[in-house]
């Protein structure tokens, strides 16, 4: 068995693991994306709550399982830095997306603090993101800005590596990972073959999809009874809103 399919194998197991304790997964994201990152979160059995206000934050924090950070929410720092702190005090997951680091001095900066007082989990970028944190440096504009391909310090492997030295830099361990031509994750004492771009979220597309149409199957047996039960479903719903 290769080394890419052990990986994936390993991504079915934690998926498994998020779906049969259904963690509730506090997310202080961008309103671009606050529908897509609780529909992902709902997909692979998570329970997204997505709270932004400071008055609040910490406290829903402490009522979840994990904690995910957008740094394209600028506007909801004050609230990060509040959950991120309960989070750390509870020990559980602290997830960062570091939207727009690499055209953002401000952006980069506080992902810095973020690192030094909050000691994320892990952090996933595009390789420009990585990059940036890595150099302290802008490295383009735009969320999706990706410099030349031949930039020797985008290359998978130069990048890789880089992401490891850093890794061995921190007191506390945490995982980057970096989505690109191929996807890399890394820890201070091991790097993940090389992935197609998304392998990692498409791979747990396909086992969610797998497992949907594997229960649309399994309805369909029995549709007189389930179209009965959504009848009643359906009213009960209008009655609440």
């Amino acid at each position: 068995m290769t080394r890419a399919m052990d990986f994936r194998n390993q991504i079915y197991a934690w998926m498994d693991a998020v779906e049969s304790t259904a963690p509730l997964v506090h997310s202080i994201t961008n309103y671009v994306t606050v529908n897509d990152c609780a529909n992902a979160l709902l997909a692979i059995g998570a329970r997204p709550v997505m709270s932004h206000d400071p008055r609040e934050a910490a406290e829903i924090t402490r009522g979840s399982q994990a904690l995910e950070l957008n740094l394209g929410a600028t506007e909801y720092i004050d609230a990060m830095f509040l959950s991120g702190q309960a989070a750390l005090e509870k020990g559980i997951p602290r997830v960062i997306d570091p939207v727009g680091i690499s055209g953002s001095t401000f952006r980069r900066e506080t992902l810095r603090r973020m690192i030094t007082e909050l000691q994320p989990t892990a952090i996933r970028g595009n390789y420009s993101e990585i990059h940036a944190l890595l150099a302290n440096a802008g490295t383009g504009t735009g969320v999706d800005a990706v410099t030349d391909a031949a930039h020797p310090a985008l290359s998978g492997d130069a990048l890789a590596r880089g992401m490891q030295d850093y890794l061995r830099t921190l007191a506390f361990p945490m995982i980057l990972v970096a989505s690109g031509r191929e996807d890399i994750v890394a820890s201070s004492s091991a790097i993940s073959p090389a992935m197609p771009m998304n392998a990692v979220a498409s791979t747990a597309a396909r086992k969610a999809v797998s497992q949907d149409t594997s229960g649309l199957r399994t309805s369909h047996t029995s549709s007189s009874e389930q179209n009965s039960s959504d009848g009643s479903k359906a009213s009960s719903l209008k009655d609440g809103i």
